[in-house]
């Protein structure tokens, strides 16, 4: 993961093979203790957004995990909504 400079909302998230995706950060949002980041793909045209957590490394950086378990997915979903409802929601 990197930040671009320029931009600090936008983050280049590298996959196993060295593959780069960059991602505009909608919000953070606090949920059970963790971080969640709501993404939207920059070379995206739909509406899907992404939502990784957080986890602390040592050095101060972010790890960015996949969410599996539906429920949480379901609620930081819910909130993003509920916080970002005059942004986003027509």
């Amino acid at each position: 993961m990197s930040k671009k400079e320029n931009n600090p909302y936008l983050l280049v998230l590298t996959d196993n093979n060295g593959k780069g995706d960059e991602f505009e950060v909608l919000d953070i949002i606090s949920f059970h203790e963790n971080e969640y980041f709501v993404l939207y793909p920059v070379n995206s045209n739909g509406d899907t957004v992404v939502i990784l957590q957080c986890e602390d490394l040592s050095n101060g950086d972010c790890e960015y995990i996949g969410v599996n378990d539906p429920l949480i997915l379901e609620a930081v979903f819910a909130l993003f909504k509920e916080r970002n409802k005059d942004m986003f929601m027509k």
